[in-house]
This record gives structure tokens, sequence and C-alpha cells, in this order.
């Protein structure tokens, strides 16, 4: 090894222990040698990028290329030092060198596609990212950077095949996976891509994914199916003998073991309506094959136990707001009468003989009608081992039994600012927490400060943004908003009310499964939160806080408990109401239809079975539609609504001495008509314009006004 060699190795090494000073004396008192050492000007032009030096460093590297103009490595470290130096230009010009040296340079196509994308040449990114994954084939990066290219441009046919395989090769991505569901989600579907129902399976098998996001996408390509097809054509008529019959001979088999239905019914709410219509015929078969003559062996339920317990789940989630006709419910009470007799010959809970297979299928049926945890003496069960090749069962146990059982003990212990809570009643002891939800997608945590700056444009934070911060949310109903901000901000510690014990206990368990521990539940009533102790840097108010007709007096107290500089994330409800909600309620109301059970399950049927033209059909696109209670709540709802044009609000902050900060667009379509309708003068933080907005196309504002707004220093 001559010289020169040996004083490279020995600088690399210095290098490497991080003594970069004794690597750049090396390397220089090698160049005062030998002026024309390509190799010791390129790592002197390195050390210098590394330590920040970028001008330093292009300036070695230069004279390094002055000497072996046909380098790519040497181009390449050159793109590096004018991308540091936000020179662009340069920097692509530089790889691109680097690619007529070594046409198979990955890196430098990736780094030419990442800046293209930067700048919106996606014509270009997308060519030099195809590149790119030619010479990486197993690169999930590479194919997730060229798939969003291909979205950009709107190829979302070529995108969804791109993400699909970022997917393959890195299946435990849950950001290839986001990336691959709203490509989905806007995808017209005129012919399914090939590979995209494996994909979309393996989105449902990962962790860390919020699966609701699924739903559009999952149920649209489920409907593609002829299978599901002919059974959707036979609900037409509620043919349920035809129905029963085809089903025994396992007509419906696949399907009901196909696994993007499993994934939709065990892990999200399913949000369509056609879907429901088929399952809800499909609950009605189960549940009444056994009055029909139908031979045991060809009940759904032994075939197909994965389905029948999915659909349990499913149920559960729902609180049960599926319609029901009265032969169901005398069949539910039946099942549930003879698990009452199993649950007596169990005993002192030793006797597992007594729980077969016959009375775990019993238990499934029944559980996709009523909760299981309400059947007296059900606990016994959790004295039974349960097969190991049983995870579905397991599934429902924990969902309708060991879930609400750790929520009642949980209730007991969250602190009631009220003081101690009267006894419930009857009805107050069977309700459930609603809206149940699933998870959580993992977020890479960070501080508030940065937070902040993305969700208010133009906003600089607050010194104590990135410092210890005290955030409320008040009226956090089952949870969802508090821990997904627990989750986000590091430094953050989170106080979160709501008037309902068991929303809370909800809350608090779906907190500990995930250990998020910087988070705390208190009871407290809408005229209870001025016994909330302290002052917090940000609070926001829940959903629903600010909708009843003394909506400002919560507000106002709410802006008490702010620090001065402190800032209110305010929902309220807009003025305009969707005609589809005014016509639904109307169209309740003259059924005669009321607001218990069987009433409320009675008018989703109702509106279901509208005509697609119907106003009051509308009301379906509502999120709350699938939901029991909150169906109940929208429909039939047991209170004066408050409601707010954007002036309106404006009035209430200047009353409380808030400034305001910013509107939030919950729709693309809103911000896009804000940008027509201002066009050059278009400023999101002038309230006016949002006003004027609200004014000229209030159909393009959502009905709920969410609203980022600061109390003085």
């Amino acid at each position: 090894m001559s010289s020169a060699a040996e004083t490279l190795t020995q600088a690399a090494r210095q290098y490497q222990a991080g003594n970069h000073e004794g690597a750049k004396d090396l390397c220089e008192k090698l160049v005062e040698e030998e002026p024309d050492n390509a190799d010791a000007l390129n790592f002197l032009g390195l050390i210098n990028h590394q330590e920040g030096a970028h001008v330093a460093a292009a300036d070695w590297i230069t004279r390094a290329l002055a000497v072996e103009p046909e380098n790519a490595a040497f181009h390449y470290n050159l793109g590096e030092t004018m991308r540091a130096q936000e020179k662009i230009g340069e920097a692509i010009a530089s790889y691109y060198r680097a690619i007529g040296c070594d046409p198979t340079f990955a890196n430098a196509y990736t780094n030419i596609g990442i800046l293209c994308l930067n700048q919106n040449r996606l014509p270009e990114a997308a060519d030099v990212l195809r590149r790119a994954t030619a010479y990486t084939p197993t690169d999930g990066a590479a194919y997730a950077r060229l798939g969003t290219a291909q979205a950009g441009q709107g190829d979302i046919d070529e995108a969804l095949t791109t993400f699909a395989k970022a997917i393959q090769f890195d299946p435990g991505n849950t950001a290839y996976i986001q990336h691959f569901v709203e490509a989905l989600n806007a995808y017209p579907f005129p012919a399914m891509p090939s590979g995209m129902l494996m994909a979309l399976r393996t989105c449902f098998d990962l962790e860390g994914v919020s699966h609701q996001t699924l739903v559009p996408a999952a149920t649209a390509v489920l409907k593609r199916d002829e299978r599901f097809a002919g059974l959707l054509a036979m609900t037409d008529n509620d043919d349920v003998v035809t129905i029963m019959a085809a089903a025994a001979g396992g007509v419906f088999d696949d399907l009901l073991s196909e696994p993007l239905l499993l994934g939709l019914l065990a892990n999200t709410v399913i949000t369509d309506d056609e879907l429901i219509r088929v399952l809800t015929i499909l609950r009605r078969v189960i549940a009444l094959q056994g009055e029909v003559g139908t031979d045991p062996k060809d009940f759904i339920v032994g075939r197909r136990r994965q389905f029948v317990v999915a659909l349990a789940l499913q149920c559960f989630v729902t609180d049960y707001a599926w319609y029901e006709t009265r032969r169901e419910a005398l069949a539910a009470g039946y099942i549930i009468a003879e698990i009452r007799r199993g649950l007596d010959a169990i005993g002192n809970g030793s006797d597992e003989s007594a729980w077969d297979l016959e009375m775990w299928n019993r238990l499934a049926v029944v559980a996709t009608y009523r909760p299981i945890h309400r059947i007296e003496g059900i606990d016994k069960l959790l004295t039974l081992g349960l097969p190991a090749e049983s995870p579905y069962r397991r599934m429902l146990i924990r969902q309708q039994l060991g879930e609400p059982i750790k929520e009642r003990e949980i209730s007991s212990q969250i602190i009631r600012l009220g003081g101690p809570a009267p006894e419930p009643d009857a009805s107050e002891l069977e309700r459930s927490p609603y809206p149940r939800w699933h998870r959580l997608s993992d977020v890479e945590p960070r501080n508030l400060a940065d937070g902040l700056e993305d969700l208010i444009p133009g906003f600089t934070a607050p010194d104590y943004a990135q410092r210890p911060v005290r955030l409320l949310v008040a009226g956090c109903s089952t949870g969802q908003l508090a821990l997904r901000l627990a989750a986000t901000y590091e430094n953050i510690e989170v106080m979160a009310t709501d008037s309902r014990q068991q929303n809370l206990a909800y809350a608090a368990r779906m907190a500990q499964e995930m250990n998020i521990g910087n988070v705390e539940f208190r009871h407290a009533e809408r005229e209870e939160l001025d016994r909330i102790e302290g002052q917090f840097h940000v609070i926001y108010t829940g959903e629903s806080l600010l909708w009843t007709a003394d909506a400002l007096t919560p507000w106002r107290v709410l802006t008490d408990h702010l620090f001065p500089e402190g800032l209110m994330h305010v929902q309220v409800r807009g003025s305009m109401q969707r005609g589809g909600l005014i016509a639904a309620r109307e169209f309740v109301r003259t059924e005669g239809l009321s607001r218990d059970a069987e009433g409320v399950r009675s008018a989703r049927r109702a509106i279901l079975d509208l005509p697609a033209g119907e106003m009051a059909r509308r009301v379906v696109t509502a999120e709350g539609f699938y939901n029991f209670y909150q169906c109940r709540d929208l429909l039939f709802p047991d209170y004066d609504e408050a409601r707010f044009d954007i002036v309106g609000v404006r009035n209430a902050m200047n009353d409380f001495g808030l400034d305001f900060l910013a509107y939030e667009a919950q729709k693309q379509t809103t911000m896009t008509r804000f940008l027509e309708e201002f066009g050059e003068s278009a400023d999101p933080t002038d309230l006016d314009q949002w006003a004027k907005l609200e004014a000229d196309y209030p159909m393009d504002l959502s009905t709920t006004h969410r609203i980022w707004c600061q109390k003085p220093a």
C-alpha cells in the first residue's frame, strides 16, 4: 500500500472514531504533498460538509473533479453540498452528471426525484424515481416516493400498483399503508389494478394503522365482487327464505371467508348502507336458521364461525344500531335463555364440559344482537380455557366481556369534580360509551410548538409551547382526540373531561392499552367546568360541548381557564343546517317514531329504504348515522341546539376577549373555493373573508365551524 493510501486509511479511521480534526489534518498534509490527490480533496470536502461548512466543501470537491471529472461519486457529493446550500438547480445538475458517469447510481436518481417532488416537477420526478426502483428493486422507500409522484399527477392506477410494491417490500411501514389508502380512496374503480386486493388485506393485518380510513376503499372493493352483487340483489325484497337456502348450500361461504370482509367487521365501523343491508339480512338468516328446519351442519355459525364472531364485533361497536324484526328479537331471547342454562350448568366454573362448541356458537349468534356482558352469570366464561386456535372467540370475549369489566373497575377510580356521584339508575347502568373506536395511527412524538405552527397558518408558537404544556380537552367523549394529542406531543400533560362516566372509563382503558401516560380524566358536567383546577396553555372543546342553547356559558368558563397567550380550539355548529338532516328529522316525526331502541332502529331502516333521491336519505352520509346513540342524537335531539354563523363566532370571541387566529377548513373544496373567491388577496387569517365566503357559498363550508383563537398576553 502506498503512503498516500495509508494516510487516507488512517484519516478514515480517525473520522469514524469521531476525530474529525485529526482526519482533516491528515488529508490537508497529504494535499500539501500531492495537490492533485483527488481522494484527499474529496475527503476534505466530505468532512467540511459534515461540519456544516458547505461552501468550503464544494470548493474541495470541485478541485477533486478537476482531477477526475468522470468520477460519479464526486459529482454526487458536490450535489449534496449544493442541496445543503439550497442551490437546488445546481444540486440536480450535479446528480445528473453523476448518472452520466454511472447510469446505475440509484441514490442520484432518488435525490433528483426528491428535489423534483419538492418543486412539484412531477413528470420529471416520476421518471427518475422509476429508474431508481429499477436499480433498487426491493426498496420500499423507492416505490413509495414513485407512488407519491404518480399520485400527484393523477396517475392513480399506477400509484396504487407502486404503493402496493412499497407495502410488499416493507409491510410494517404504516406511512406506506396510509399513502396506499389515500390513493385507493381517490381511485374511481373502473377496474381494479392487479395486486390491490392482497395489498388491502395487508393493511388490516398491521398494527399502528387507523383501519377506519380503509372503509370507503375496502367496501368499494367488496361491492365489485360478483358474489356480493348477487347477495345484494336478493336483499331487495327481504327474501330471507331464498337466502337461507343459498346459505345452507354454501353459496356464500367464500365471500364470508374473505379476509377483507372479516377485517372490516372486526376493525372498523362500517359506513356503507348497501353493505349494512346485506349484513343485516345475513344476521337474520343466522338467527333464524334453527327455526326453518335447516340441518345444523349447514348453519352458517358452524361452517363460518369467524364471520359470525366478526359480525358480533361489528354490531357491538355500532351499539346494535341495525334493524331487527320481532321474530329476531324473540329468537335472540330464546338463545339467551339457553345460554343461561348452560352457565348454570357450569356451576362453580370447574366443569368445562358443560360449555361445548355448540354453546360457543350460540353465544356468537346472540352477541350479534345483544352485548353478552349483560347476560347474568356470563363472567363464568372467564374461568374457562379458550382453545388456542380460537383467536376470534378470544376477540369476542375480550371485547364484550373483558373490556366492559375493566371499564367498570376504572369508572370507580375517576375523580368527579362535582363531588360523589349519585347512585345510578337502571337506565344509566345500561348505557354504553359512545362512539367506540379501535385504534390510533402510530405517530412520531414531537414538540407541541412544531405542531402548532403546522396547524395554524403563519403562526409563531409562544415560548411556552417549547416547555411542559398543560392541555385541556373539555367534552372529550370516548377520548380519541385527547389520546391522539397525548400521543403526538411529547411535552404536554392532558386533562380530559366529559359528563358521561362510561365515556371516561372507555377512554382511560384505551389509554392504558396504548401505554399513554400523559393524560388524566375527570368527570365534569357542563355546569361544573368552573371547578377544574388551574389554568391551561391550550384548550380544545369537544365536538358536542358547545352544541346546546347555553353554549356561550361553558365557552366563557373555559376562556377563564386559559393562561395569557393561551390557545383555544373551538368547535361550534354552523348556522346552515343541511337539508338532509332537516328532512330526516321531519320524516321520523311524521312516521311517529320515538327515541327508544325500537324507534331509532326503525327510523334508520325507514330512511335506508327511501329512494336514493329523497332529501331525507342524505342523512345516511353523516358519520353518526351508523352508531345507535349518535344516530339517536342526530334524529331525535333532546336539547335546543346552538348554531353560529361566522359573524356570531366573531362576536362571541370579541365578548370573551379572544383574538382570531385561523379557520380550520375541513374539506379541500372549502379551501379551493376560498382561494378562488379571494385570489391574490386571500388571507386565511382574515375572519371577514371567511364570513363573506359563508354568506356567498354556505354549502361549501362544513356543518361545524372549527376555529383557533388566542387569549391576549
